[in-house]
């Protein structure tokens, strides 16, 4: 009996000639991220009803036997490749490989070549084998699914360094179908092999059956075959295990053990907490991130400086969102305009509202329910809502907003709150607003977008409008829980910051400031004398500062003075939590603020701004209408400053 091996199909001279472009959709974005979301995607679009999903990452190497019977056909394609032509590894010699496999799925379903192309169309799930190595731009994917491109599958042969991998997948309901079938798929660029005509970019690892050009692929479905591969390649599935089975082999940098476990936890963290979920990375030591085991497996992985502790505080605020706040979640009322929707803090009922702000910033944690309009077109307006769980640390510094649909982690959003010391996790799984988000999201799941979203605009009244209330709820509820109508300003600075308590010792005289300096005692404290020690009052000549203050929302604004005339000089601001006259500036902590770490506490038009401690910067300014914004400040804590100008 022949074996199955590799063909790329020559194309025909009516052809119009063209390079793949996908790869240019994932080039920015972390290979272990990308391969992770697009596997986990399918696995979790996959899962059988009532079961919970399994993933299987692992690192491997196939013996040298396995190149043949796999690779030798296909290695002259690659060696036709210039961008590959040089980086090949050496013929006959053993194969890395990342294995991916699912388990509790349904397998790849149906025919590779379905008879009836409008069922296949419309029928996804019955016909997956077919849209998974036959489609590429194309997808059927319901709204209630992770996936909408059909662009993300290229992911796989794109984290191989020969653009190339297989598929093994056993189906739990075959039917008439093969219950086990075996594909591969390489994604090159057009070529030729000596007098060949121009080669397709597709080739496939098949049956080929028929004669020239007319000829169809069919998937490797014989026993001795399929057990070959499953032990040449070391898949941990067995063939009564429904599911789906990649083998990337000679995968790229980047595809760690360590690598994998990170995309694996920022990613999808709150669908392994909910229980649904599991992904296991094998690489000598095993990691299994379970609902029960992930906080651990946090701590036993390398993560760069500042990300963990951040990471585990994350996972406790959704494991309490899972386990209580969902079901202790206050209802906010519908924005007061349906079609331009926006936060306001009268959502918020008036009675609750105070008591909610002291919660938070006393750091307890508070769960939301906010209605979100959505405007099919064709339709009738739908209210959904989404879930919002938040809690405040006043001394922290990070800024943790998480924006995440059914499972799956919004990465690029994070942050955009922009409030210092905010958790806050916004979750999509309500029907509605699930598919209005998915509509507007950029191929590779990373973000929701208000503008270049077609399938939004075309499926959607005023979905931009939409999308941008759901990206501004967390910020407007932080506005709203921390500057409650009730209360005096809490959100002070200088004179707006709150006065702290009195310190039980006694105050010390102050010593006289460097010139330009502006802290300490007001000026009409009378100073310090000691008995008949003569004095000197020399006349007192106004000086005219060159900068001059004023509080922002969250912070200091330091400007030119439009009255000073003198040579302009560079300066140096020092700030710090506590109570003036203290020895507060050298006790800064930096778990208080950092100028070093936080760029985004300040900006500078007209002056250049270098951050030469945590808590103190140079300002050099230019021009004399210069204007430096300090801001990010906890506005619950009194904040002192001190503006020295350097000496010439």
């Amino acid at each position: 009996m022949s074996a199955p091996s590799w063909r790329f199909r020559v194309k025909q001279r009516a052809e119009v000639h063209q390079d793949l472009a996908n790869t240019e959709f994932f080039a920015q974005q972390d290979v272990a991220e990308r391969l992770v979301r697009e596997a986990a995607q399918n696995t979790l679009d996959a899962a059988r009803e009532g079961e919970s999903a399994r993933l299987s990452l692992s690192l491997i190497t196939a013996a040298e036997t396995a190149w043949k019977p796999y690779f030798g056909a296909l290695w002259a394609h690659l060696e036709a490749q210039p961008e590959l032509r040089d980086a090949l590894p050496a013929r006959g010699s053993p194969i890395p490989c990342l294995l991916v496999e699912d388990f509790g799925t349904t397998g790849l379903t149906g025919p590779l070549e379905p008879e009836d192309r409008k069922a296949a169309e419309q029928d996804e799930k019955a016909h997956r084998l077919f849209w998974f190595f036959k489609n590429i731009g194309r997808t059927s994917k319901t709204g209630e699914q992770l996936g909408s491109f059909g662009i993300g599958k290229t992911v796989f042969p794109y984290s191989s360094k020969i653009n190339s991998f297989f598929g093994y997948s056993v189906r739990a309901s075959a039917g008439d179908d093969d219950p086990v079938v075996l594909l591969g798929q390489s994604q090159l660029r057009e070529h030729r092999l000596g007098r060949s005509g121009d080669l397709d970019p597709f080739g496939f690892f098949a049956w080929h059956e028929g004669q020239a050009t007319d000829y169809l692929q069919r998937a490797v479905s014989e026993t001795p075959q399929l057990d070959e591969f499953r032990l040449q390649f070391g898949l941990r599935r067995t063939n009564d295990e429904p599911g789906l089975s990649v083998v990337i082999p000679y995968p790229e940098a980047g595809l760690s053990r360590t690598d994998l476990a990170r995309a694996a936890i920022k990613q999808f963290f709150i669908p392994i907490l909910s229980g649904q979920f599991v992904i296991e990375i094998h690489a000598g030591e095993s990691i299994v991130l379970g609902a029960d085991t992930l906080l651990e497996a946090i701590d036993h992985i390398d993560w760069p400086q500042g990300v963990a502790e951040p990471l585990r505080h994350q996972v406790r605020l959704a494991r309490w969102a899972l386990a209580e706040g969902r079901f202790k979640a206050i209802d906010l009322a519908r924005p007061k305009d349906e079609r331009q929707p926006q936060l306001d803090a009268r959502m918020i009922d008036a009675a609750a509202r105070t008591e909610l702000s002291r919660k938070f910033v006393s750091g307890d944690r508070i769960a939301l329910r906010v209605p979100v309009p959505t405007e099919p077109k064709g339709g009738e307006l739908v209210w959904s809502h989404v879930e919002v769980y938040l809690e405040y640390d006043r001394k922290g510094t990070t800024r943790d907003d998480l924006y995440v649909r059914k499972g799956l982690t919004l990465l690029d959003h994070s942050g955009q709150a922009r409030q210092p010391g905010l958790r806050a996790i916004l979750v999509a799984e309500d029907s509605a607003v699930y598919e209005m988000l998915r509509s507007s999201e950029n191929v590779a799941h990373t973000a929701w977008r208000q503008r270049g979203a077609a399938k939004l605009t075309q499926q959607y009244i005023r979905g931009q409008a939409k999308v941008k209330y759901v990206l501004g709820i967390i910020p407007g509820v932080v506005q709203a829980l921390l500057s409650p109508d009730d209360e005096a300003d809490w959100w002070t600075l200088a004179d707006l910051f709150p006065e702290p308590e009195a310190s039980p010792l006694a105050d010390q005289p102050v010593a006289p400031a460097a010139e330009g300096a502006r802290s300490g005692p007001p000026d009409d404290e009378p100073p310090t004398e000691e008995d008949d020690v003569p004095t000197t009052v020399p006349e007192l000549v106004p000086k005219v500062r060159a900068w001059r203050a004023k509080a922002i929302r969250d912070g200091v604004r330091i400007e030119g003075n439009p009255t000073y005339e003198g040579e302009l000089r560079p300066m140096r601001v020092t700030a710090a939590y506590g109570q003036l006259n203290r020895r507060k500036f050298r006790a800064h902590e930096e778990a208080d603020f950092s100028f070093r770490r936080d760029a985004q506490m300040f900006s500078a038009e007209g002056a250049t701004v270098e951050a030469v401690d945590h808590n103190v910067l140079r300002i050099a300014p230019s021009v004399r209408d210069f204007s430096v914004e300090i801001k990010g400040f906890d506005r619950r804590r009194a904040l002192d400053y001190q503006v020295i100008v350097e000496s010439e």
